[in-house]
């Protein structure tokens, strides 16, 4: 019976880390990384506590019997310890299930962890660049917004006199190749080891154009209709995907934001009504 409660608390801890990952997988676009973070840390944490208790138990209950049997020198009494440590050992099997689970949760945390980590640093960077625009520009972080069936979630929207900016933020530690047009870019990266690895992301300026569209359907349903463009920020990468939209620096991205757009585009009235719109839209 014990063995079997220990058994259950180790799934329902793995549970629970396997519900922190779903419930934030499926509203991976209508929460903020710094909250996603925190999902897969807990995700990471709970996937091993079901392992480590069942496992102390198991180790708890085959130390106790032994040296209790061998404590009294009862051969007897020891013989019966070590046959029920055999059944005991029975209980590999679903020990073995358990951190199998545990491992591919924890992996699959662990690297979405590292990845939201990396790209939370960029955003921050990049909400410092931004804060280097004139005064009448106004920055929003981290919005989300939804058109029908479609949900996105942009890094940095821009809103000025002269229009709207959505800048999209990457930071990898490594080199990207790909063209304009491509559904996915290469990625390579130099481990710590010296050992070469190429994977493959998104194109983020088809993410950014994407968003472009979402954004553009949502104020074109509340009759307003203005200049949007989107800008794809680079960090810490070498980049050789040939755009005129992506920008390696904060100076020559700062110069384009503000070098965009059309006189006189939005007042301040259209400004408050978009912010409200947006608002309504978290």
């Amino acid at each position: 019976m014990k063995y079997l409660i220990i058994l259950f608390v180790s799934i329902i801890c793995i549970g629970v880390g396997v519900k922190f990952v779903s419930s934030n997988y499926k509203t991976k676009l209508l929460i903020d990384n710094e909250k996603k973070i925190k999902y897969y840390f807990w995700g990471m944490v709970l996937s091993i506590c079901g392992v480590v208790s069942y496992f102390l138990y198991f180790v708890f209950m085959f130390y106790k019997q032994t040296q209790t049997a061998k404590l009294f020198g009862d051969h007897v009494a020891f013989s019966n310890a070590i046959n029920e440590n055999i059944n005991l050992f029975s209980g590999f099997a679903p020990l073995f299930a358990i951190f199998m689970i545990s491992a591919v949760v924890f992996a699959f945390c662990q690297k979405r962890y590292k990845i939201l980590k990396s790209g939370l640093k960029g955003e921050r960077a990049t909400q410092k660049t931004l804060l280097k625009l004139p005064a009448d520009y106004t920055i929003l972080s981290n919005v989300s917004i939804k058109y029908e069936d479609k949900v996105a979630e942009i890094d940095n929207l821009i809103l000025s006199p002269k229009g709207i900016v959505i800048v999209e933020t990457k930071s990898y530690k490594g080199t990207l190749r790909g063209k304009e047009e491509d559904s996915e870019w290469s990625f390579t990266k130099i481990s710590n080891q010296g050992k070469e690895y190429t994977s493959s992301i998104k194109n983020p300026l088809k993410q950014a154009k994407r968003q472009t569209y979402i954004l553009s359907q949502i104020l074109k349903e509340n009759n307003i209709n203005c200049w949007i463009d989107s800008y794809v920020y680079i960090l810490e990468s070498q980049c050789y995907v040939s755009s005129e939209k992506i920008f390696l620096d904060e100076r020559s991205l700062i110069h384009k934001i503000v070098s965009s757009g059309k006189e006189n585009a939005l007042n301040g009235v259209d400004i408050d009504r978009i912010k409200n719109i947006l608002k309504n839209q978290q």
